[in-house]
C-alpha cells in the first residue's frame, strides 16, 4: 500500500514540475512578447505613426499607419532581439505580392499534398530603387505546418489592405 502512496506523490510531483515549467515559460514569453511590443510602440512613435492595425508574426511585428499610409516592420529572433526595422512608404511601392516558396524536390508523388513542399509564405514589397522587402509570415522550420492555411489568410488580408491603400495613393498624384 505505501508503495502505491510513494508512486502516486511521485507521478503528482511530476504533473506539478511539469506545470510549474509550462506556465513559467508561457510566462517568459509574454513578457518577451509585451517587451518587443513596447519597443515596437515606441518605434512607431519614432516615426510619428499611429498605427490603425498591427500583427505579431513569428519573427516580426507589422503595424499599419493608415492616415500617412506607412508600413513598419520590426524583425527580431527567437530570444526576442531587435534585429532591423524598415519603414515603407505605400506611396513609393510599385508592387505588394503574396508570394509561396516551395522546396525543389526530385522525387513527386501523386499522393502529396503540395503544402508538404511549402517552405514560406512571404508579403513582398518591391520600390523604386530599393531593395526588395519580405515580410515572413510562415517559414516551414520555424511554424507548425498546421499553421499553413491561418498564415495564408493573414497574408492575403495584409496584402488586400495593402494594395487598397497604394490604389490609394496613386489616386491622390494622379
Amino acid at each position: 500500500m505505501s508503495f502505491l502512496v510513494m508512486i502516486s506523490v511521485f507521478i503528482a510531483a511530476i504533473g506539478i514540475a511539469g506545470m510549474w515549467l509550462f506556465l513559467y515559460e508561457k510566462r517568459k514569453q509574454q513578457k518577451r512578447k509585451g517587451r518587443l511590443l513596447q519597443h515596437f510602440s515606441h518605434l512607431g512613435s519614432e516615426y510619428a505613426m499611429r498605427f490603425s492595425g498591427q500583427d505579431t508574426l513569428r519573427n516580426c511585428v507589422v503595424g499599419l499607419d493608415g492616415v500617412h499610409s506607412m508600413l513598419l516592420i520590426m524583425t527580431h529572433d527567437e530570444e526576442g532581439n531587435i534585429k532591423g526595422e524598415e519603414v515603407i512608404h505605400l506611396a513609393d511601392v510599385k508592387r505588394c505580392e503574396l508570394q509561396k516558396h516551395y522546396k525543389h524536390s526530385v522525387h513527386h508523388c501523386r499522393d502529396r499534398n503540395k503544402q508538404d513542399d511549402l517552405e514560406k509564405i512571404v508579403l513582398l514589397f518591391e520600390r523604386e530603387g530599393r531593395p526588395v522587402v519580405e515580410v515572413p509570415f510562415y517559414h516551414h522550420l520555424q511554424n507548425d505546418h498546421r499553421d499553413v492555411v491561418g498564415m495564408e489568410r493573414k497574408a492575403a488580408h495584409w496584402q488586400t489592405i495593402l494594395r487598397k491603400m497604394m490604389r490609394k495613393e496613386t489616386r491622390k498624384i494622379a
